[in-house]
């Protein structure tokens, strides 16, 4: 069964542009993850990472994504809350080079209880400047199972963007076991660890 990053990255690239590009750029949501999603700046980077603190809400984007920026936003009630956490880069994958130490935002889509310290998360972000606030935002989101390593449908790889997709084929296919809660047992997957995060 697919984990939560097989879904909406379109979407959450819309939200993307929405909170952080200029008011008068704004992109239309995209349906799901298979729909072709806007390029993405020369700026991008693959990353794997380690959060070293928690995840906090820090707010909601300037303009709501859904709506348009002409709307009065006051007016609307948003539910796309804006998260944001430490993290140290552990292997630069590809696009743009980054520090060592970067602040992540993510949307509340994709949220989940695995945004905790320590824990790995194989990256694609964008870099924002809010406010006097840098960082990078994420659009593409994967994080170690509980069998440490990083696995996506064997069938999908060749859907992925080149840095993500090579990091995946570095693995290994096998068929999902019951020790794989978020896939179905039989299913094919390419698993890959990674290089490993610092000490818990």
């Amino acid at each position: 069964m697919d984990n939560l990053t097989q879904c909406h990255v379109g979407a959450v690239l819309a939200l993307f542009w929405a909170a952080f590009w200029p008011v008068g750029v704004h992109a239309a949501p995209q349906e799901t993850a298979s729909t072709a999603a806007p390029s993405l700046p020369a700026a991008a980077s693959y990353l794997l990472v380690q959060l070293t603190g928690k995840a906090k809400m820090i707010g909601y984007p300037a303009v709501c994504p859904g709506s348009s920026p002409d709307e009065d936003q006051s007016e609307i009630i948003c539910l796309a809350e804006l998260y944001e956490a430490p993290a140290h880069v552990l292997q630069h994958l590809g696009g743009a080079p980054t520090e060592r130490r970067l602040t992540i935002r993510f949307t509340a889509h994709s949220f989940h209880a695995v945004w905790q310290k320590d824990v790995r998360f194989l990256l694609g972000v964008v870099p924002f400047e809010d406010k006097g606030a840098t960082g990078h935002f994420a659009y593409f989101w994967d994080w170690e199972g509980d069998t440490g390593e990083f696995c996506r449908g064997a069938n999908e790889l060749d859907d992925l963007e080149a840095p993500i997709r090579d990091f995946y084929r570095s693995g290994r296919v096998r068929k999902a076991s019951a020790r794989d809660d978020d896939w179905e047992r039989g299913w094919e997957i390419a698993c890959v660890k990674g290089r490993p995060g610092r000490e818990r």
